[in-house]
């Protein structure tokens, strides 16, 4: 994914977005409680977590500034990950759409209205 900044025509990465420099630690959170609640909801859902699969597990350190990130049409980020990243082959490559009481306190001002 290539996301540009329309203003200034540059190039942004997934750091250029953030005032908090914890906002890796933030997301990654985020991702794991929803890791967990899929798995806890659906049988065929797996995702390497610490638990399960502690040499591929998950963790903030997975998540840096040129990690690839997108927005949806109701301008929530999503953070996509590529197949086996995150999850075994047969999950594809998921992606986790970060709800805006998440990010509402960690964009800079520049990306807090982002449609």
């Amino acid at each position: 994914y290539y996301n540009i900044d329309k203003r200034t025509e540059e190039i942004i990465t997934l750091e250029d977005l953030f005032s908090d420099p914890q906002y890796s630690t933030k997301l990654a959170e985020n991702i794991q409680e929803q890791m967990l609640e899929q798995m806890q909801t659906q049988e065929d859902i797996v995702y390497w977590l610490h638990d399960s699969a502690p040499e591929f597990a998950f963790s903030a350190e997975d998540i840096t500034a040129e990690h690839n990130f997108y927005f949806d049409s109701n301008g929530r980020l999503v953070i996509p990950f590529d197949q086996y990243e995150v999850a075994p082959g047969y999950m594809g490559c998921p992606s986790f759409v970060i709800p805006k009481t998440v990010t509402e306190n960690l964009f800079l001002n520049t990306f807090m209205n982002i449609p």
